[in-house]
């Protein structure tokens, strides 16, 4: 047994989940069916395991040409996986760098041909999104970023749920690396009627995540946007031309809001 292997067991996974991460790791992104034929497992069931991982936030799912495909944008969801997990595995954290090096070694290298755009549902992965732009931040070595956020009254009073139970530590960490946020906020009482530009503060993040209440926000060349509902949305594109886009439209010059 190689020791990625070995190490994704101890991180919880089945024999057969093992087996077709490292399968759909080895081939980037692949429908079901031919993960299912590499892996030698049956089609349904492969299927489903596959669907299982995305639940895990360890591999992703996108669409091309009407079919459901599944790939793995980087290691780094693993490491994000084994960091939840810490209570009960702190251990495999540790380990983590050790056995990073082996998932290089079978990295494939046609990453040109990675899907650009994620799509992230349910209230678990909107907390993976925010893990995801930390991750940007740092691999970009950002120094600043750009916010927009709506904040009607409709949406103040649909929800008693804050933004600040779905960023989890986000908050933290923008303060910790000392990142400047521009930020833009939409307001008015039942539409967005008025453009405020407005420094980051910790009202912010106390806002309530109202129904059809948006984030979206401009991280060097990814774009997060994030539609608080029932059940939130949210979308990752990664595109320099789209994020060029937002940026020149949210450095517009708005009133500044006083309170």
């Amino acid at each position: 047994m190689n020791k990625a292997e070995e190490y994704l067991k101890k991180a919880g996974l089945s024999e057969k989940e093992t087996k077709i991460y490292l399968i759909l790791f080895k081939n980037w992104t692949q429908p079901a069916s031919v993960v299912s034929r590499l892996v030698g497992i049956e089609r349904v069931s492969t299927y489903k395991i596959l669907l299982k991982l995305v639940e895990k936030w360890i591999i992703l799912e996108t669409t091309r040409k009407s079919v459901k495909h599944f790939w793995i944008p980087s290691v780094d969801l693993l490491e994000q996986y084994v960091e939840k997990q810490e209570l009960k595995r702190g251990e495999l954290k540790y380990q983590f760098d050790y056995i990073k090096t082996e998932f290089q070694e079978i990295k494939p290298t046609h990453i040109s041909n990675a899907p650009k755009l994620a799509i992230y549902q349910w209230k678990n992965q909107i907390q993976n999104i925010f893990t995801d732009i930390k991750k940007t931040i740092d691999n970009e070595q950002l120094l600043s970023i750009q916010f927009f956020w709506t904040n009607t009254f409709q949406e103040q009073i649909s929800s008693s749920e804050t933004t600040q139970k779905l960023m989890n530590n986000f908050n933290d960490y923008l303060k910790s690396k000392k990142i400047n946020i521009e930020s833009t906020t939409a307001e008015w009482w039942l539409v967005m009627e008025q453009l405020f530009t407005q420094s980051w503060s910790s009202e912010i993040i106390d806002l309530p995540a109202g129904n059809n209440a948006t984030n979206i926000f401009v991280v060097g060349k990814t774009l997060y946007i994030i539609i608080y509902k029932n059940t939130p949305i949210g979308i990752r594109l990664e595109s320099p031309e789209v994020t060029r886009a937002f940026s020149f439209l949210l450095k517009k010059k708005q009133p500044t809001s006083t309170s």
